[in-house]
């Protein structure tokens, strides 16, 4: 085969491959959609077709709610995944279904931002115990050095806090500053999570 005739034949192997590329980013991107929604029904028929249930994609600005994400982000475009999107938006029947499926209950964000991590932020405690019981990586930190016991505390989520520490958490870690979660909770005043972490402490 001629140099000419290669090459030629390399590009077009190229642009196909490019085409496949674009379209299952595209179908990733359907199956997040879905999942923030909480469409079930959609969600099984992209995962039946062949999406993979752990793929990334871009993330929107609705599935963008923690502080702390948007801080770090500095206009950079988030990558993020179906089940992300599912507890960001507390749908706790996809967040099922992608479990069941086998989403990865430890894939992170581009931000490293885990699906526990999502949950303690939204302050949803079933949520929480669901990928806790997937086996989700309690003491997993983010760009910042966050738990999510540092991100519980510092949106004053009593109840997830407890069940983290009940959990096994690590309620002395630091974050990138140097701080606990409890040092976040003193910072920003609330008293309902102190008071509850303080109910925990052997007498």
């Amino acid at each position: 085969m001629s140099s000419k005739k290669a090459a030629k034949k390399s590009k077009k192997k190229k642009g196909q491959g490019d085409e496949h590329s674009a379209a299952s980013a595209k179908r990733a991107a359907r199956l997040c959609d879905a999942a923030g929604a909480g469409d079930c029904g959609a969600m099984e028929r992209l995962i039946d077709g062949g999406v993979d249930v752990n793929a990334m994609t871009d993330a929107k600005q609705s599935d963008v709610k923690n502080l702390v994400e948007v801080m770090s982000l500095g206009g950079e475009k988030m990558r993020t995944t179906a089940l992300l999107s599912a507890v960001a938006h507390r749908q706790e029947p996809a967040v099922r279904l992608l479990l069941d499926r086998g989403a990865n209950p430890n894939l992170a964000n581009s931000l490293g931002v885990s699906p526990l991590m999502n949950a303690a932020g939204e302050g949803s405690l079933p949520l929480l115990k669901l990928l806790l019981k997937a086996q989700a990586e309690v003491n997993a930190i983010d760009i910042n050095g966050f738990t999510a016991f540092h991100i519980t505390c510092f949106y004053n989520h009593r109840d997830c806090a407890e069940a983290l520490v009940r959990a096994g958490c690590n309620t002395s870690k630091l974050d990138g500053d140097g701080k606990t979660g409890r040092d976040l909770a003193e910072e920003q005043g609330h008293t309902a999570v102190l008071e509850r972490l303080r109910s925990l402490e052997p007498i």
